[in-house]
């Protein structure tokens, strides 16, 4: 069974819900997470109810209805072998329990039971077991999982009577038919199965034969590999190369370097106006281009001197000018006093008409003077500017000369180290040839049949690909070869695995005979205590002990069920095994923690055995169909370390359909694992599916 979809209204703490909104409940793991007091549990039952009514989760309908409302209604799809159903319960106090139970037949639902006892058969007939053992292994309750550690031996007997349904066996030819039938349902899963080991061995030697070409294949490329890395020692080394490259190179750039300045040098010779090259020509030059520079300057500033004496005479006969004619112009304006005199404007002194016009005439003359004196001052500017000018020429073209000569110095410098240069060069590459054994680079480009270093460098390179080329294709070989090997390895398992399973069939064939004539012909008595002690729990503690060894990380290896009484009471002693101190336990050696990952492996173990054997007398012919199992808060006992081991092993369980764990406990490393988040806002809760795209 299959758990699809589930729509409440008004059941305990949920007004409306709906799980999922789209799409169908995933299989696998499902983790159902939210805070205390939520309506985790409630969710559980809802499921419950909607199978099997308020007996389900030992409730009336009146307890499970919202206080708010008088009305309450759940909707479950799910799907058994392939078919879909839908069970739509409901509650009304007036109208009380209405229940739909419906299958679809691929394009609409089809009722088939609208009665509670109908409907309560159609369910026992779809999941092939009853309300009672559904409950002790469909669901786990909260407190659960320590009861089997914790029980006494005879109330572990019991409760296995009671998960079984041992106590009803009165019809023991009925049972043995239906250990026939199981016998046969095993024989022909285990036909389904086999494969005849005679095809299996000649897949067997398929596989060696292309292992054997493969590895041909893989000696002759590994051959060509070490020949090509012995190639690629013989060449020179890639850095080798390189380096004579850069030396080439930096010899020829020096070369032009040393050509290019000599042109320079040439050009700045005939700037400093030497016809001859030599270095006491240059130092000389220099020298009386220095000298002239300074007797230019000397002149400049001389005349720079007078010049700027001149214009302050100038100046001076300017403004005595303008003075004398202002005084001309007061002298002429001055009227005569009262008494006919005329004052003098500078001294007030009384001046007569004849001495006013000869002070004027004086100034005149004093006017004329100046202008004269100004106009050969004026001139001497003019000549003065004019030697400055030519002399200033000069100097830009001596200065021109003398950064020539500098330029001269400058390339000589320029020359001499990059000749000192070029000839560490060469002693460089000298010394190279000699360490690769060669004179020159015609000796090394012979040696390896190449025109130039650029050719050479692209053989190792060329030589490195395919190296490369071939180390990858001996590694996909051998990962091929591997690959091959391992299924060789698995082959020959599979072939012994086979043979047992064919000696298995043809004895479970036997026994199958044997048991249909004991059914026929032997007499009651023994049946039941075979049964329970040598099938049952033989079926129990295998199943269990894979995940006992799970959930407690390898330290119990196997579990058993012993024998026991206290009286005439029959009763089972639970017993595991310590791979870490090398006994065996009972309960009482063990820690809590340890009792409850016990607990819950056989708690698990007893729910799978549910869907592989039904040891009853009113069993159906065909295993229960419940693969789903819903566990309510069995980690609380356990420390992180064993929850983290227990979740991962229900994560890989393969043997539900679908796991339902409710936990508030956290869990580290939940990746992949859809979630049911149930939270509560007021007086209602509600629940969603976040798959794990969605986390």
């Amino acid at each position: 069974m299959r758990l699809l979809y589930i729509k409440i209204k008004n059941f305990k703490p949920f007004s409306e819900l709906e799980v999922p909104t789209e799409g169908d409940l995933p299989e696998g793991l499902i983790l159902v997470r939210g805070r205390n007091s939520t309506g985790k549990s409630s969710l559980f039952e809802a499921v419950l109810w909607a199978i099997w009514g308020a007996n389900a989760v030992a409730l009336s309908n009146e307890d499970l209805i919202n206080s708010n409302h008088t009305f309450m209604r759940v909707v479950l799809e799910f799907e058994v072998a392939g078919t879909r159903y839908r069970i739509d319960r409901s509650y009304d106090r007036a109208t009380r329990t209405k229940v739909v139970l419906s299958r679809h037949d691929g394009s609409k639902w089809v009722p088939i039971g609208d009665r509670v006892g109908t409907v309560e058969r159609a369910i026992q007939d779809i999941l092939r077991l009853d309300v009672d053992q559904a409950l002790n292994t469909l669901l786990v309750r909260q407190g659960e999982v320590a009861k089997i550690a914790l029980s006494r031996p005879a109330e572990l007997r019991d409760l296995l009577v009671k998960v079984y349904n041992i106590d009803v066996i009165h019809d023991m030819g009925k049972h043995i038919e239906y250990l026939e039938d199981n016998l046969r349902a095993r024989v022909k899963a285990l036909e389904e199965d086999y494969v005849k080991p005679e095809r299996l061995e000649q897949d067997l030697r398929s596989l060696e034969e292309e292992v054997a070409t493969l590895e041909r294949e893989l000696e002759k490329n590994t051959a060509e590999l070490e020949s090509r890395r012995q190639s690629l020692q013989e060449l020179p080394d890639g850095t080798l190369v390189d380096r004579l490259e850069a030396l080439q190179e930096q010899m020829e750039n020096t070369e032009r370097d040393i050509s290019r300045t000599l042109e320079e040098r040439k050009h700045a010779l005939k700037q400093a106006g030497l016809p001859v090259d030599s270095e006491e020509a240059v130092s000389a030059r220099r020298k009386a281009l220095e000298s002239q520079i300074e007797r230019t300057e000397k002149e400049i500033e001389k005349l720079s001197q007078e010049s700027a004496s001149i214009n302050q005479e100038i100046g001076a006969i300017k403004g005595r000018e303008a003075d004398l004619r202002k005084k001309i112009e007061t002298l002429q304006d001055a009227s005569a006093d009262d008494s006919g005199v005329t004052r003098c404007p500078t001294c007030s002194k009384p001046l007569a008409p004849d001495e006013r016009d000869h002070i004027v005439s004086e100034y005149r003359e004093m006017i004329e003077a100046g202008r004269k004196r100004l106009s050969k001052l004026t001139q001497r500017r003019k000549e003065i500017e004019n030697d400055v000018r030519k002399l200033r020429h000069r100097r830009s073209s001596l200065d021109l000369a003398l950064r020539a000569i500098d330029d001269v110095i400058r390339h000589d410098e320029r020359i001499r180290v990059a000749r000192q240069t070029l000839e560490e060069l060469r002693r460089h590459l000298t010394s190279t040839f000699k360490k690769v054994g060669v004179p020159d680079l015609d000796a090394l480009l012979s040696r390896y049949g190449v025109k130039d270093l650029p050719t050479l460098r692209n053989q190792a390179r060329v030589l490195k690909t395919q190296i490369e080329a071939l180390e990858r294709r001996c590694e996909d070989l051998r990962r091929d070869i591997d690959r091959r090997k391992d299924r060789i390895e698995e082959l020959r398992v599979e072939v012994e695995t086979m043979r047992q399973r064919g000696a298995e069939i043809e004895e479970l064939r036997r026994y199958a005979e044997h048991a249909r004539y004991v059914r026929l012909n032997l007499a009651k008595g023994f049946v039941s205590d075979w049964v329970f002690q040598k099938r049952l729990i033989g079926i129990i503690r295998r199943v269990t002990v894979d995940y006992l060894a799970s959930f407690t990380a390898q330290q119990y290896t196997s579990i058993d069920l012993v024998p026991a009484s206290t009286g005439r009471t029959p009763g089972l002693v639970l017993e595991v095994y310590d791979q870490r101190d090398g006994l065996r336990k009972r309960k009482e050696k063990l820690s809590y923690g340890d009792r409850t990952a016990v607990s819950l492996a056989l708690r698990m173990g007893i729910a799978r055995t549910m869907s592989v054997l039904r040891p009853l007398r009113d069993s159906p012919s065909n295993a229960p169909r419940v693969r789903c199992v819903m566990l309510d808060e069995p980690l609380s006992g356990l420390d992180a370390e064993r929850r983290q081991a227990v979740v991962l092993s229900l994560v890989n369980d393969s043997n539900f359909r679908q796991i339902f764990l409710i936990t508030h406990t956290e869990v580290q490393n939940l990746e992949g694992v859809p979630v049911i988040e149930v939270e509560k806002s007021g007086d209602y809760s509600t629940a969603t599916l976040v798959l794990p795209s969605e986390i």
